[in-house]
């Protein structure tokens, strides 16, 4: 999984998932995206163009994130939901947790929509 910051909006980290969100990534990355929210960051984009499956250490992972940015008056935002994923979040009503977007501009352009 990668991670940087949107090149225009300097306090949006972008994820671009790649081919799973599992257990192999989870524990890393709840530790850096912890040390990232009590750093202050409140936008978090997931760009799950690339993403084939998420387990449910995955879905777990996401929750978390949610949940953290929830605290702090924000949320996460996942972009380019598809497929198998897309099925997942559904069966499991995620769908009404997390707001999609068709695109990783369309889930930035919402975060401006927010203020």
């Amino acid at each position: 999984m990668d991670y940087c910051y949107h090149d225009v909006d300097q306090d949006m980290l972008i994820v671009t998932a790649d081919d799973q969100i599992n257990s192999d990534q989870a524990d890393e990355l709840a530790g850096h995206f912890e040390s990232l929210i009590n750093r202050g960051l409140k936008k978090v984009v997931v760009d799950c163009a690339q993403v084939a499956y998420v387990s449910t250490v995955g879905i777990g992972l996401l929750l978390l994130l949610h949940k953290r940015l929830s605290e702090r008056g924000s949320d996460v935002k996942l972009a380019n939901v598809r497929g198998l994923v897309a099925e997942i979040l559904a069966n499991l009503r995620l769908d009404k947790v997390f707001h999609i977007y068709p695109d990783v501009d369309k889930a930035r352009q919402a975060y401006a929509q927010d203020l």
